[in-house]
């Protein structure tokens, strides 16, 4: 089966398997309440020594409720196989030493690819908490697979990347979610890795959800510019299909009352909230987040504008917030998806679950 198809559900099988949320490590949590089978017990092991960095065997046991034989057995099978290392030597208080086990970093080794204001930031990262190596190239817009799969593979050094996350500018050809489709799929060929292809929006949301305004929010919309669009957010998973602003107003405006009194043109702003509005009609968000790219006019005018249009309508309005996300939300979004990523192909091939045929 190919990598593209497999990606998601290699994530999702992992979230499932080890009660995490496969698009957020910093929540991973692996201590789990019973032994299981060889291969769930493995994972256990695995998915622990990725969450500390580095820890002993007595400590292992400890956080999975995995007997220290049990535990020992396992350390040793995944260090003779090289999915684990021995990193040194810990002393315990009482003066005994005890090795030390870690996952290889090149074993969980990512990439992340965004556009940027002057061409191309590629961030090199791994599951394992280092810190990010960046790298800005002065490229021009448009890249297709194989100018972008060269480009990555000639700065990742000796080890290649394991999982990829591209990052696309609202214009490019492969916006679409066949586009974006199409050029997973030659990503894929081309760097030997699974690779997620989203817009900067939608990574930009997946950072606001986990780190900013809308963290703990279950559906929200992530407003963003300076083509305005809409990325509806359920459940931490960007949905396919966003809206522009301008393609909704088309469809709603003969519902929605965009002129002033005197009957004079909406203003920019009223078009804006009167289109935030429609979408929200009929998604129902809890909140809205106004991202970067807006007008700071439009940011300060379109919460109470969408007030008055919901009190029009006698309906409660979600709240309207602004992005406090700092820095390059998109890149952070990407950090969050390229690192899950790669632990859960890391996880898939140190212990594959057994799939069982229908009978």
């Amino acid at each position: 089966m190919r990598h593209t198809q497999a990606a998601t559900r290699t994530q999702e099988k992992y979230s499932r398997q080890l009660g995490v949320d496969q698009r957020f490590p910093d929540g991973f949590s692996f201590s789990l309440s019973r032994p299981g089978t060889r291969v769930e017990n493995t994972r256990r092991i695995l998915g622990v020594i990725l969450q500390r960095g580095s820890v002993t065997a007595r400590d292992l046991a400890q956080q999975t409720g995995l007997s220290v034989v049990t535990t020992n057995a396992i350390l040793n099978k995944v260090v003779d196989s090289g999915l684990v290392e021995h990193v040194g030597l810990h002393r315990s208080n009482r003066g005994r030493q005890a090795r030390v086990y870690s996952v290889p970093p090149k074993l969980v080794r990512a990439v992340i690819a965004v556009p940027s204001n002057d061409g191309l930031t590629m961030t090199w990262t791994d599951a394992l908490d280092a810190a990010p190596v960046v790298i800005r190239n002065k490229q021009p817009n448009g890249l297709n697979a194989d100018r972008l799969s060269d480009l990555i593979l000639r700065t990742s050094g000796v080890h290649p990347p394991q999982y990829a996350v591209i990052g696309i500018s609202p214009h490019a050809e492969a916006e679409t979610a066949s586009g974006r489709r199409i050029l997973e799929s030659n990503l894929t060929d081309l760097l030997a890795c699974p690779v997620q292809v989203r817009t900067v929006a939608q990574l930009a949301a997946i950072a606001e959800g986990q780190l900013g305004a809308a963290r703990g929010v279950r559906d929200f919309f992530f407003v963003t510019g300076p083509t305005m669009s809409i990325c509806h957010v359920v459940n931490s998973v960007p949905r396919d299909g966003a809206q522009r602003l301008a393609r909704l107003l088309e469809l709603f405006e003969s519902r929605l009352d965009l002129c002033s009194a005197n009957g004079s043109a909406a203003s920019p702003h009223d078009a804006t909230a009167s289109a935030l509005a429609a979408a929200c009609l009929v998604a129902d968000p809890e909140l809205i987040v106004l991202g970067e790219g807006l007008a700071h006019g439009c940011k300060a005018h379109l919460p109470d504008r969408i007030r008055t249009i919901f009190g029009g309508l006698r309906t409660v309005p979600p709240e309207v917030v602004t992005s406090t996300i700092p820095g390059d939300a998109a890149l952070q979004g990407g950090l969050h998806v390229a690192k899950a990523g790669a632990i859960g192909r890391f996880l898939d091939i140190a212990a594959p679950t057994e799939v069982r045929s229908p009978t």
